[in-house]
Formats: C-alpha cells, structure tokens, sequence
C-alpha cells in the first residue's frame, strides 16, 4: 500500500518538467510543429516525460512495505552475478531506449538470469527431495 503526498508529486513535476531540457525545446516551439518532426525525436520526449512521471511517483509515494530480506539458501554466487548483469542490461538500454542491440542484450541477461534460476531452484528441489526419502527409510 502507497501513501502519496500529491502536492509534493505536482511540485516536483513542475520543478522536472521546467528543467528538462528536452520538454524546455518542445516547449519552446508551435504546437503543430512537433509533427513535422520524425518518431525518433517524438519518441524521445515520451520517454522522457515517462521517466520523469515514475521518478516523481517514486518521490512522492514510497512503499509502506517492507519485503522480505531473508537469502534463499539456494542463491549462489553466479546468480548474484547474472542479477548484477541483467541489472547492468536494463540501465543500459533504459539510458538509450531506441538502441536495438542494448534490447537485445537486455533480453538475453534477463533468460540467463531466469534459466539460472530455473537451474538452481530445481537441483534445490532434488535434493530437498531426496533427503526426504532418505529420512523416510
């Protein structure tokens, strides 16, 4: 559950959208001639007002919950890694949303990660199991 502080949301996307420079140019410019532009630079200030409005939210509204902190027993040191790496992909291709290869990347760190996971929780499992049988005997 979120508590919001609106008035705090809406000073702070003033503030944001007075300083980018990006809204500042569009701004600046007759409303009709943001069509003559191509989608690249369209494109841009949408990703650029989205960013601002969850940075805003995330400002205003902080999470009241507190998520648990207890490490799975079967996380290992390569999955801490694959984490790091897909964490790494996702800043890159949030950074240059339009770039096709940092998708890609992003893409494929997130099925090593998920693979990994899959891998690891499943040996898990076995074994789990098969010490039950063991203490079943």
């Amino acid at each position: 559950k979120k508590k919001c502080d609106w008035s705090q949301f809406r000073s702070t996307l003033k503030s944001e959208t007075d300083s980018d420079p990006v809204l500042a140019r569009l701004k600046a410019q007759p409303y009709n001639s943001i069509y003559n532009k191509d989608y690249h630079y369209l494109n841009t200030i949408v990703y650029r007002l989205n960013d601002i409005l969850n940075s805003c939210f995330r400002k205003s509204c902080p999470p009241t919950f507190i998520r648990n902190q207890k490490k799975l027993s079967w996380w290992s040191n390569e999955l801490t890694e694959a984490e790091q790496n897909l964490v790494l992909a996702r800043n890159n291709h949030e950074n240059d949303p339009l770039n096709t290869d940092l998708h890609s990347s992003y893409k494929e760190a997130h099925k090593a990660l998920d693979s990994l996971i899959t891998k690891e929780s499943n040996a898990h499992w076995q074994t789990f199991c098969s010490g039950l049988q063991k203490n079943k005997n």
